[in-house]
C-alpha cells in the first residue's frame, strides 16, 4: 500500500518526467529548431533561459511531489509513534490489569470454595480424622476390612422381601379376601421385617466372632435370642393363619367378608387364641419352613457381607465418604479455576493478538517511512534524467535549425549529477552551488 501511495503521489507532480516518449523527444527538437532559426541562444550567452525554464518547471514539480511526500511522511511517522506507544506501554498497563485482575478473582476464588475455604478445610479435616480412624483400626487387627457382596447385598435383601409376598400373602386372605391390594402391603411388610431380622441376625453373629471372650459376645448373642424371640412366633402365627384359612375354606365356613370380619371383631383374642390352636398341616408347616429358610438364608449372607469387627466398615465407609466429598469440592473448585482461567486466557490472547496487529501496522508504518526516504532521491534522478534527455534533444534540434553554424556553449551547460544536486538542494530550501539567486543552474558541463 505504501509503495501505491508513493506512486500515485509521483503520478500526480511527476507524471511529465517518468517516461520520456519518442513523441516527447520530438517535440524537444522542434522547439530546438524554432529557437535555432531565430538564433536563440546567443553565441555568447552564459545561459540557456530555456535550459532554466525547464528546470524551474522540474523544480516546481519536484515541489508539488515533496509537499504530498512530507504529508505522508508526517503521518506515517505521528502513526508510527502512536503504534510504539500502544506496542511499549498500553499493551504493559493493559496486560498487567488483566494479570492483577485475575489474580484476584483466582485469590476470591480461593476463599469462597477453595482450598482456602472454610467448607473445603472442614472438609479436608474430616477426611484426615476418618482416615486416621480407619488406619488405627487397620494396624490393631493387622488385617484389612473383610466384606463382600457389598453391592448385592441391598438387592438381595430386596428379593428375600419380595420373596415373602407370593409366600404370605394367603395368610392374609382370611380378613382380607375382598381387598387383595392390603393382603399385598401386609406380605411385602412383613417380607421387609423378616429381611431385616435376617439382615440384623446375621451382623451380630458376626461382629460376635470378633470378642475372645464370653462376656464380649453375650450382648451380640442376646440380640440375636431376642431377634429369634419375635421372629419365630411371628414366622408360626403367619404359618397358622394360613391354616386356619385354608381350614375355613374347607368347612365352607368363610362365606363372605362381611361374616368374617364381624367374627374376627367379635372375637378379638378369642380369634387370636383359635388360630393359635389349629394344628400345623402340610400347608402351614411347607409355608412356616419356607419362612425359615429366608430368614436362615438372609442371616448366612448378612454373616458373609459384614466385617467382624463392629466398628471396622464404619470407619472405611467414613473416610471414603470423606474422601469423596473433599474429591467433589476439589473438582468443583479446579472446574470453576479452569473456567475463570480460560476467561482470562482469552483476554490476554486478544491483546496478544492485538499486540501482533500493532507491531504489524507498525512495521508497515516503518517501512512506509523507509520507502518514502529512498523515494525521493529516486525521483530526483528520474526528473534529472529526463531534463538530460530534453536537454539533449532541445540542442540537437537548435543545431540543426540554425542558420548561422554557430553552436552556443550553454547549450553543453549540463550534466545529470549537477542536476540531481541542484534539484536535490532546491528541495532542501538552502543555498545550493551551481544556482544563482534566481534559481537557475549555472556553472554545468556535460558529463563525459
Amino acid at each position: 500500500m505504501s509503495d501505491q501511495r508513493l506512486q500515485q503521489i509521483a503520478n500526480a507532480s511527476l507524471s511529465g518526467y517518468l517516461r520520456y516518449s519518442t513523441g516527447d523527444r520530438r517535440a524537444d527538437e522542434a522547439t530546438g529548431r524554432r529557437h535555432g532559426a531565430a538564433g536563440e541562444p546567443k553565441p555568447n550567452d552564459r545561459e540557456s533561459l530555456y535550459y532554466a525554464s525547464l528546470v524551474g518547471e522540474a523544480k516546481a514539480a519536484l515541489a508539488a511531489y515533496e509537499r504530498e511526500r512530507a504529508e505522508l511522511v508526517q503521518a506515517k511517522a505521528r502513526e508510527a509513534d502512536q503504534l510504539a506507544r500502544e506496542s511499549d506501554e498500553n499493551y504493559q498497563k493493559r496486560k498487567a490489569a488483566v494479570l492483577e485482575e485475575r489474580a484476584s478473582a483466582i485469590a476470591a476464588l480461593d476463599k469462597t470454595i477453595g482450598p482456602r475455604s472454610s467448607r473445603m478445610q472442614a472438609a479436608a479435616e474430616q477426611q484426615v480424622e476418618a482416615r486416621a480412624r480407619s488406619a488405627q483400626i487397620e494396624a490393631d487387627l493387622g488385617r484389612p476390612l473383610r466384606t463382600s457382596m457389598v453391592p448385592v447385598y441391598p438387592f438381595v435383601l430386596l428379593v428375600i422381601a419380595i420373596a415373602e409376598i407370593p409366600i404370605n400373602r394367603l395368610a392374609f386372605e382370611l380378613f382380607f379376601q375382598e381387598a387383595p391390594i392390603v393382603s399385598l402391603f401386609l406380605s411385602f411388610a412383613v417380607g421387609l421385617l423378616l429381611a431385616f431380622f435376617a439382615h440384623q441376625a446375621g451382623l451380630w453373629l458376626r461382629q460376635a466372632t470378633s470378642y475372645k471372650t464370653l462376656g464380649g459376645k453375650l450382648g451380640h448373642l442376646a440380640g440375636v435370642a431376642l431377634i429369634l424371640a419375635i421372629a419365630l412366633p411371628l414366622i408360626y402365627f403367619i404359618a397358622a393363619m394360613r391354616q386356619h384359612y385354608l381350614a375355613l375354606i374347607e368347612a365352607e365356613a368363610a362365606n363372605d367378608f362381611g361374616s368374617l370380619l364381624r367374627q374376627g371383631l367379635e372375637g378379638g383374642l378369642g380369634s387370636a387364641r383359635e388360630v393359635l390352636s389349629v394344628e400345623l398341616g402340610g400347608p402351614g408347616w411347607t409355608l412356616l419352613i419356607l419362612n425359615l429358610a429366608l430368614l436362615v438364608v438372609g442371616a448366612i449372607i448378612s454373616f458373609i457381607r459384614h466385617d467382624p469387627h463392629p466398628d471396622y466398615e464404619a470407619a472405611v465407609t467414613r473416610a471414603e465418604r470423606a474422601q469423596r466429598r473433599l474429591n467433589r469440592l476439589r473438582s468443583a473448585y479446579e472446574r470453576q479455576e479452569a473456567k475463570l482461567s480460560r476467561q482470562y486466557d482469552e483476554r490476554i490472547s486478544t491483546l496478544d493478538r492485538q499486540l501482533v496487529r500493532i507491531e504489524n501496522e507498525l512495521e508497515m508504518a516503518r517501512r512506509t517511512l523507509q520507502q518514502a526516504g529512498a523515494h525521493r532521491p529516486q525521483m530526483i534522478r528520474a526528473v534529472a534524467g529526463t531534463l538530460v534527455q530534453r536537454f539533449g534533444a532541445y540542442r540537437l534540434g537548435n543545431r540543426l535549425g540554425r542558420t548561422d553554424g554557430q553552436s552556443p556553449a550553454c547549450l553543453d551547460d549540463f550534466s545529470e549529477s549537477a542536476l540531481v544536486q541542484a534539484l536535490h538542494r532546491s528541495l532542501d530550501d538552502a543555498p545550493m552551488a551551481g544556482v544563482d539567486d534566481a534559481d537557475n543552474v549555472v556553472g554545468m558541463r556535460p558529463a563525459g
